[in-house]
């Protein structure tokens, strides 16, 4: 047997830690489809009548709003997706996007001590921030946003959290408009503002506070985002028993060669 020595050892030790860092330093990503329905099967969501929209928007340091909504999370399987609403608006209003243009954007997920009822939902704790691109034809769609994560999120059964949706770039040329409903038994929601988040871009969570726009009847009887989340689904039991097979099959392989 061939030992190595202490200084081979430590190389070796430091090229894995590099290996490691660089995995861990590339962003968490989301891809984005276009839905015409909401999933029947969403773990949970808030979908009723249209109350109003909501504006997304980075026209200048001095003029940023991204969009948040507190929810509680209900099972145990992680985090899937997030899907959003696209307000007709987008077309209606004269701001539909140039063809082939595009904006990057932000999801943060934090969790929160506080949920449904509080305008003070601080301290928050980020969980998971991940970065995606929205083009002009999902855009100018009334289509729901589907943001798959490419990476899912673990979250703990019964607790809350909130998910903030934030362009991170300057460009007076956009604004992304989404709907919200009258249903106010899921969480609350607000319009991030400049004070509310980090800057330079909508890269940082907000700080905890709720006041003024949530859903407590602050924003003209406007209830929650339209919203929905998915979690991993549940093994099917065919999925269970050819998985069982399967590791039978690998263990009286593994007995035969000994």
């Amino acid at each position: 047997m061939t030992t190595m020595n202490t200084k081979t050892t430590s190389l070796l030790t430091l090229c894995l830690v590099a290996v490691f860092s660089l995995g861990n330093a590339q962003a968490q990503t989301i891809t984005v489809s276009t839905l015409s329905n909401a999933p029947t099967n969403s773990t949970l969501s808030s979908i009723g009548t249209q109350a109003t929209t909501v504006q997304g928007r980075y026209f200048a340091t001095n003029d940023f709003r991204g969009v948040a909504q507190s929810f509680q999370w209900n099972t145990s399987n992680a985090l899937d997706a997030i899907g959003v609403k696209v307000s007709p608006t987008n077309t209606t209003s004269g701001w539909a996007w140039s063809n082939s243009t595009t904006q990057a954007y932000t999801l943060i997920i934090s969790s929160t001590p506080n949920g449904r009822g509080s305008n003070n939902m601080s301290p928050m704790s980020v969980v998971g921030q991940y970065s995606f691109t929205l083009t002009a034809a999902q855009v100018n769609s009334t289509s729901w946003l589907n943001l798959d994560l490419d990476t899912n999120l673990s979250l703990t059964n019964g607790n809350w959290y909130v998910w903030q949706i934030n362009p991170v770039a300057i460009d007076s040329q956009k604004r992304l408009f989404l709907e919200n409903n009258t249903t106010q038994d899921v969480g609350n929601f607000r319009l991030l503002r400049n004070n509310e988040i980090g800057l330079p871009g909508g890269t940082a969570p907000l700080n905890g506070i709720f006041s003024n726009q949530d859903n407590l009847g602050l924003n003209g009887g406007a209830g929650d985002m339209t919203f929905y989340a998915m979690a991993i689904p549940e093994p099917t039991s065919a999925t269970l028993v050819l998985a069982a097979a399967g590791l039978a099959a690998l263990a009286l392989r593994r007995r035969h060669r000994s």
